[in-house]
């Protein structure tokens, strides 16, 4: 049983196979008890709402990524399922609850683009949603805990997130930018949509992106 079941924007997808996929997330029904003792990501999941009848009839997948909320999901050009996350934990790892990826330690140091203490997190599903593996961090895609967008360029050949970079908690979204990722894993190129003058404390709020058409992002 879950409560407070969200859709976690941006819009679902369909497969290469027919199958209709939304993300979404919830907590788990005794939230209420994580919230008075400040624990309440610990309770947080993420789940799909699947369609393999063409929207004609739907289920939740299991939950899976435990401290993780709004997330975004593409098929990527090997056939793949990729969940791009957003995680609502302390990045630096202060309030470790639990060990190793079931905690809520990040490990978003070293990315292309220099340290952050927090940042994307990602998993990839040869299940159309139903199981999901390889859990990581990705230092390259610095993160408030925010909405982001993950998109498909078929033209491109590449993977197109958008998001607000900047690592200082919600009130920092800020600096809106565009990657490309030829893996869904490494980002190799940015841009800038908007950039937040430095005395400003937070402009963007949430950030998310659509293919308007072959070569148009929108």
């Amino acid at each position: 049983k879950v409560c407070s079941p969200t859709g976690a924007g941006g819009g679902g997808i369909q497969t290469s196979n027919g199958t209709l996929l939304v993300p979404g997330y919830h907590v788990d029904c005794n939230w209420m008890e994580f919230v008075e003792s400040g624990r309440l990501g610990e309770r947080e999941h993420s789940h799909i709402w699947r369609s393999d009848t063409h929207g004609k009839s739907w289920y939740l997948t299991p939950r899976f990524g435990p401290f993780t909320a709004e997330g975004t999901i593409v098929e990527t050009f090997d056939g793949r399922l990729r969940y791009n996350f957003r995680v609502d934990c302390d990045g630096s790892g202060k309030d470790l609850l639990r060990p190793g990826w079931h905690g809520c330690a990040m490990n978003c140091s070293g990315g292309r683009w220099g340290s952050a203490a927090h940042c994307r997190r990602t998993a990839v599903s040869d299940t159309y949603g139903l199981s999901w593996t390889g859990f990581e961090d990705v230092p390259s895609l610095t993160d408030p805990g925010s909405k982001a967008g993950l998109v498909r360029w078929d033209a491109g050949k590449a993977l197109v997130f958008v998001n607000d970079e900047n690592d200082h908690g919600i009130r920092g979204r800020k600096n809106v930018s565009v990657k490309l990722s030829y893996d869904g894993r490494s980002w190799t190129r940015k841009a800038y949509i908007f950039m937040t003058p430095p005395s400003i404390d937070t402009t963007s709020g949430y950030a998310t992106g659509q293919m308007l058409d072959s070569n148009t992002l929108g």
